[in-house]
């Protein structure tokens, strides 16, 4: 699989340590994801913790099979498409819980950079990759 860096994020480090990205790569890599992994704020909020409005999310026991299945969902996405070259991938989260259909959200992996310029992913809303 080719991946070609569509998102350049060289203040990623910063964006990790104020909350606008969490930091998901100990699950990403369970789930056989070998590059960084983060989600950005607003994806977290729409697909994972919609409470956390207004909060710096972190992963916790209560939300951490949530994340763990909007790995697993990206994860299958990617390997249904292994083929292409891959720069970004939407795919839908599934729902969760009580109101699944509030807890559905179509996202998108993008591969990205880190502060080093190091290959990275990023889980983000598609407006925020300026994709509609």
């Amino acid at each position: 699989m080719s991946v070609t860096i569509f998102h350049r994020h060289p203040q990623r480090a910063e964006a990790l340590n104020s909350g606008d990205l969490i930091d998901v790569t100990e699950i990403a890599r369970e789930d056989s994801f070998q590059l960084p992994t983060a989600i950005t704020r607003r994806a977290w909020e729409s697909a994972i913790e919609p409470q956390s409005k207004g909060t710096i999310p972190a992963l916790n026991i209560e939300n951490t099979d949530r994340v763990r299945e909007l790995i697993r969902s990206a994860e299958n996405q990617i390997r249904r498409r292994w083929d292409e070259e891959l720069t970004r991938l939407t795919f839908t989260a599934p729902g969760h819980g009580e109101c699944t259909s509030s807890r559905r959200a179509t996202l998108i992996i993008v591969a990205t950079t880190d502060n080093a310029g190091k290959p990275a992913l990023t889980i983000g809303l598609p407006e925020e990759f300026g994709a509609r």
